[in-house]
């Protein structure tokens, strides 16, 4: 099965969202921002999460073109930023890890974008706020 960035885009970002909803709890006032989100952070110091897709890589996958279609492959990078107020920063981040974890790893999307190379990266303090990044690599393939 093969489906365009859009879709992908839309299926990455529907993991993690189902994941936080069937969370059975969640730090209070949590925040879940998406790329192009204008106003992002948390003034009222609760922890929040920012979830951005990077396409970086791929090119055409086949030499065929023999109905006039190729494939093409697609590579990139979901960036799970999540943050918290230093002091807690870890016993509160982690569960939120967890999810992005769980949300991505050993899956696929329905129309088969692939998850690997599931990753935490520990930041420390930055600007005021305790960050942990979760990195989950993708790959699928469009035909046009």
């Amino acid at each position: 099965m093969t489906t365009t960035v859009e879709n992908a885009r839309d299926e990455i970002y529907t993991l993690l969202k189902d994941a936080v909803a069937a969370a059975g709890s969640l730090p209070a006032g949590f925040k879940l921002f998406y790329d192009d989100t204008k106003d992002e952070s948390s003034p009222d110091l609760s922890p929040w999460a920012r979830v951005s897709v990077r396409h970086f890589d791929g090119g055409e996958s086949s030499i065929s073109r023999g109905n006039g279609k190729g494939r093409y492959e697609r590579k990139g990078t979901v960036y799970v930023n999540l943050f918290s107020v230093p002091g807690d920063g870890l016993r509160i981040l982690d569960p939120l890890v967890k999810i992005a974890l769980d949300a991505y790893e050993g899956k696929a999307t329905p129309s088969q974008v692939w998850f690997r190379k599931v990753r935490v990266r520990e930041q420390g303090i930055v600007k005021g706020w305790y960050q942990i990044n979760v990195l989950i690599d993708f790959t699928y393939d469009e035909i046009k």
